[in-house]
């Protein structure tokens, strides 16, 4: 459903800032669903499309992860189940990079971690910072990639624009 301010999503504490409007997506996350929204926003003519979160849209309920899964449990070669999803992804990266419309991405990260060995040598987890949850290099495909810090600080990890290098933003 689209709203000119949603009800019950997190966009509804921006409506008394800002005019936009709204199309939640709910589960199943599929691929088809965040394109037929990229859909929508070129149909409606808008300069720029929020897509948060493109995280459901891979780990999220009817997802990619939650598809392979499904399929992995009803049995099979775990790696040809992969080639039954992956036209999935290209065609939702695809969809993003090739509309007629300017797109911001929000992806949720996690601590990433890295085996090590200790002074014992035995292997320990380290902390080696924070990783987007969706497909592995799915930032490559990006123009700029923000990092937000907890105390709200964003810096470019990637920009090949050259407008926000060595740039820290509130």
């Amino acid at each position: 459903s689209q709203s000119r301010y949603p009800a019950n999503g997190s966009a509804s504490l921006y409506s008394e800032s800002f005019e936009f409007d709204v199309l939640e997506i709910g589960p199943p996350y599929t691929v088809e669903k965040y394109n037929n929204a990229i859909n929508a926003a070129v149909a409606a003519k808008h300069d720029v499309l929020v897509i948060d979160s493109i995280t459901h849209q891979w780990k999220g309920e009817g997802g990619i992860l939650n598809q392979k899964e499904q399929l992995d449990a009803r049995g099979g070669n775990s790696f040809t189940n992969w080639s039954k999803l992956t036209p999935d992804q290209d065609r939702f990266v695809a969809k993003i990079l090739h509309s007629d419309i300017h797109t911001i991405c929000t992806m949720r990260s996690k601590q990433e971690y890295i085996l090590t060995e200790n002074d014992k040598g035995k292997q320990v987890p380290k902390k080696v910072g924070m990783a987007p949850i969706q497909r592995d290099n799915f930032e490559y495909e990006l123009t700029c990639v923000f990092d937000i810090a907890m105390n709200h600080e964003a810096e470019t990890s990637k920009d090949r624009t050259g407008l926000f290098v060595d740039k820290i933003f509130k």
